[in-house]
């Protein structure tokens, strides 16, 4: 990951400020730092960026990078960036550098706004258009890369992370606590409903959209829409040809890199499945990398010992034993204070040491499974919502059975176990996820907690329609 920073308006960025922004940004980006300063009339405009180099390790692709009027400082990566490269090419584009940076912005350059509909991949990009005096930010469809952004009377500020803001505004920003009772209360699954940051006035940058930012007036605009429909013209090898074929596709696009690469091994099928595929199919060196738990209930160590099976590469392993030896309030007030906000669930604190003991390895590129539960229907809850849909069909006691015996007895949360969810008509999924509140925590708040648990309509069907808001507002 890289960091990217910015400012336009009348304040000036102090030499302290500029500073203290980049060392919250040398997590991000320890290879290198830069920065653009642009004037016109009162206003000041600041462009910083910090680089963990992935792809051209050269200096010439260090950032920010200008090309005529516009300048770019971006995060992320390109998946297809050298088919978008080979079409420019074709155009009469000529290219300094191999990085993915450079196509972004001429890719830009050549179709502006229409560009960012163009990209695969995950990226938080700020352009400063010169010529136009006005900045234009994006961000990719899921919102992996963050990017948030503060806005007063006079100034507009924009980071990575909150700390980026902090330092370049100068000031501090009351919390949010409507935002720490909603989480305390649902979970990390409203973290991410609405565009509220745990402090107030500093918002998250929406996924899908650009943003122009002109005379201190920012208008947003989507992108990039799901396409919601089902074919059901296509048979099940065919479905099943062409699903091997689109992983295969990302796997490979996320293998582009100058660096090492390593990813996360646990038990579960989505990691076995891309550390498979990279066994299988692609001659490079890579390191697994996986978390061993004693704990029986957590312990994974049998399918990952299957898998590495006859593997030639370097397999790193962090003991849960040794992570429970930390002092779990540092532990995790050090990570609140980098984020910026709570740790969303256990996994993430128990991954952040396998993290870092990846990066104290040197490898800097680690690839994981993460959104694949919410694509493919990998919680147990899952089950529940496809039931609920198919309750009226001749096929429902063949699937009912099938859970009875196969997953019923597994699911340890009694809610999951609940066969009357699978019944309700109406309100059954808010029921589901209220229920799961713990009502113990009523008696640590003055008043009664009651959060308004609410989703996004993508699909009639009760097990889709949870997965896109998964996907979409909840990961």
């Amino acid at each position: 990951m890289c960091g990217i920073a910015g400012h336009v308006g009348i304040q000036k960025i102090s030499d302290k400020s500029l500073n203290n922004c980049l060392m919250s940004m040398e997590k991000r980006g320890p290879d290198s730092y830069g920065y653009k300063f642009f004037k016109f009339k009162k206003k000041l405009v600041s462009l910083i960026h910090s680089r963990l180099k992935i792809i051209d390790l050269r200096d010439i692709a260090n950032q920010p990078i200008t090309i005529n009027e516009f300048t770019i400082i971006f995060n992320g990566e390109i998946y297809n960036f050298k088919e978008i490269k080979k079409k420019l090419i074709e155009k009469g584009y000529t290219f300094k550098t191999n990085s993915d940076t450079e196509v972004l912005l001429k890719n830009f350059i050549d179709k502006k706004f229409e560009s960012f509909s163009e990209l695969e991949g995950m990226w938080a990009v700020a352009i400063w258009d010169d010529k136009n005096k006005r900045l234009i930010l994006s961000r990719d469809r899921f919102g992996q890369k963050p990017l948030c952004y503060y806005k007063d009377e006079s100034n507009f500020y924009f980071g990575s992370q909150i700390n980026q803001i902090n330092s370049l505004a100068n000031k501090s920003f009351e919390i949010n606590h409507k935002k720490i009772l909603n989480h305390l209360s649902a979970g990390y699954r409203v973290i991410f409903k609405d565009d509220d940051t745990f402090f107030e006035k500093i918002k998250n940058f929406p996924p899908s959209h650009y943003a122009i930012l002109k005379d201190n007036k920012i208008s947003f605009k989507k992108y990039w829409n799901l396409k919601n429909t089902i074919n059901k013209k296509i048979d099940y090898k065919s479905a099943k040809e062409k699903m091997i074929y689109l992983v295969n596709k990302s796997i490979k696009n996320c293998l582009i890199s100058d660096q090492k690469i390593s990813m996360m091994l646990s038990g579960g099928v989505d990691s076995n499945i891309i550390f498979q595929v990279i066994k299988k199919n692609y001659k490079l060196p890579f390191t697994a990398c996986s978390v061993l738990d004693a704990n029986s209930n957590y312990d994974e160590s049998k399918n990952i010992n299957l898998a590495i099976k006859n593997f030639e590469g370097n397999h790193l392993v962090v003991d849960n034993s040794e992570i429970i030896k930390k002092n779990f309030l540092e532990e995790i007030q050090s990570r609140v204070n980098f984020y910026s906000s709570p740790i969303l669930t256990i996994s993430s604190y128990v991954s952040s040491f396998l993290q870092k003991e990846i990066s104290d390895n040197g490898l800097k590129v680690n690839i994981s499974g993460v959104g694949a539960d919410e694509l493919f229907g990998g919680y147990y809850q899952h089950h529940i919502y496809f039931l609920n849909d198919m309750k009226n069909k001749k096929s429902f006691t063949k699937y009912f059975k099938s859970w009875k015996k196969n997953i019923f007895p597994i699911v340890r949360n009694p809610f999951l176990k609940n066969k009357n969810f699978i019944f309700k008509k109406k309100f059954y999924l808010k029921s589901l996820i209220n229920n799961q509140v713990n009502p113990e925590l009523n008696y640590y708040f003055k008043k009664e907690i009651n959060y308004n648990f609410s989703e996004k309509k993508f699909s009639n069907l009760t097990m889709k329609n949870r997965m896109f808001n998964e996907l979409f507002s909840e990961n």
